[in-house]
């Protein structure tokens, strides 16, 4: 904590304070000085405010953790708009996940500049772990399972390193040649569907592995009731699992796809209103620990395609704060634990700290929760005219970001 003799304050005042981590929701004052919250309520006894923030009501949230942002390829966007973006949604912490982008060391190192980013490290045999920090864990990146011995060994050595490792519940040999939830409305489409028992059968296989070897498992989305059954199972045998899904399965389903909207094709993809249902009372009583935004950076070329051609993926780096206060909304939840699977969800995964008591950094955003805008609005989203929830009216917005009490960005 910062030295209250040396250090000017910054009071920022009049706002509601929602913090899942200490479990607030309460209309109060915030002390801050040297980068850090010192006092929420009543002034530290030697104050003098040298700097007032009206908060004219608005909420004051933690900055979220993105748990699954794909990292973009030279020449997409740049990362200071990544970092625009993501401060535009009130995102402070930043997984970058494998895949097919390599992270060279210089890039790595840029964009693990842009905010508080970690990158889940890729395993293989020829992987120098030691060179690749900072890591969140040893990842299997996207390509689900390929080699159960090489996964077991994995898994060995992650338990010895005190790793947890990340993989997508994917499987492609179960998967197949598909690009949808199967279901009718694929049939109608006349479209490959992919069985919603494959991801099922797929976390049965990771977690006996888990069993096995003692690992930490975390699960990287999680798309449909099936797999909800299995993790709570997992769960209830007291396994050491953690999963994650993406926004767009609480937000979407399959019939939103439309006729062949190449923006909706995902992966993993949404299925009926039953799974989303189901993956939203797991986000609700805690048995799926975070939501992320699974950013793909896409370009109107990969969408202007057939939709079994079109590129996976959609922009939603900035949106799932917003996203998720809709999603709270419209069931009535106490928003302290709707932003739950934002904040203190996520950083129990990555085990780090979190929230605005006393002694933590000044990571917040402002927020004006009565405001209703529409997504495709926005010049600090990426693509927006790309996104599934282009035309979608959002409540709550971001109105400015604040890094170690810093303001870093204001909505324009």
């Amino acid at each position: 904590m910062a030295d209250s003799r040396n250090v000017g304050y910054t009071q920022i005042a009049n706002v509601r304070l929602i913090d899942p981590v200490q479990g607030l929701d309460a209309l109060t004052d915030v002390w801050l000085a040297g980068g850090d919250v010192v006092a929420i309520g009543a002034a530290p006894a030697e104050a003098r405010a040298a700097h007032v923030v009206q908060g004219h009501g608005h909420a004051m949230m933690p900055l979220t953790t993105d748990l699954c942002v794909h990292p973009p390829a030279a020449g997409d966007e740049p990362l200071t708009q990544l970092r625009r973006a993501a401060l535009a949604g009130g995102v402070g912490r930043m997984v970058w996940m494998p895949g097919d982008v390599p992270l060279d060391a210089s890039r790595s190192a840029a964009m693990n500049e842009v905010l508080d980013s970690r990158h889940v490290l890729a395993w293989s045999e020829r992987t120098s772990m030691a060179s690749q920090a900072p890591w969140a864990g040893i990842g299997w990146g996207l390509s689900g399972l390929r080699d159960m011995a090489a996964l077991r060994a994995t898994m060995q050595f992650a338990v010895e390193q005190g790793q947890t490792v990340w993989l997508a519940a994917d499987d492609a040999t179960l998967s197949g040649a598909g690009v949808m939830g199967a279901g009718a409305y694929a049939l109608r489409l006349g479209l490959n569907g992919i069985d919603r028992m494959a991801q099922a059968r797929t976390l049965d296989v990771l977690f006996n592995l888990a069993a096995d070897t003692g690992a930490r498992l975390h699960v990287a989305g999680l798309s449909n009731a099936p797999a909800v059954e299995v993790l709570r199972q997992a769960k209830e045998a007291r396994l050491a699992v953690t999963a994650d899904i993406d926004i767009h399965h609480l937000m979407l389903v399959d019939i939103d796809i439309g006729f062949f909207d190449t923006r909706l094709r995902l992966m993993p993809p949404v299925y009926g209103v039953a799974d989303r249902d189901a993956l939203s009372a797991a986000v609700i009583d805690g048995t799926i620990d975070a939501v992320v935004s699974g950013h793909v950076s896409v370009t109107a070329r990969d969408k202007a395609q057939m939709f079994e051609r079109a590129r996976a993926g959609a922009p939603a780096l900035g949106l799932v704060l917003p996203l998720m206060l809709s999603w709270a909304a419209a069931r009535q939840l106490p928003l302290r634990d709707a932003l739950a699977p934002l904040t203190r969800g996520p950083e129990g995964v990555l085990g780090v700290p979190g929230g605005l008591a006393p002694g933590m950094p000044a990571d917040f955003c402002l927020v004006d929760l009565d405001v209703w805008w529409q997504a495709g609005e926005s010049q600090d989203l990426i693509s927006p005219a790309l996104s599934p929830y282009h035309s979608t009216m959002l409540t709550g917005r971001v109105v400015s970001s604040f890094v170690r009490g810093k303001s870093c960005w204001e909505l324009s």
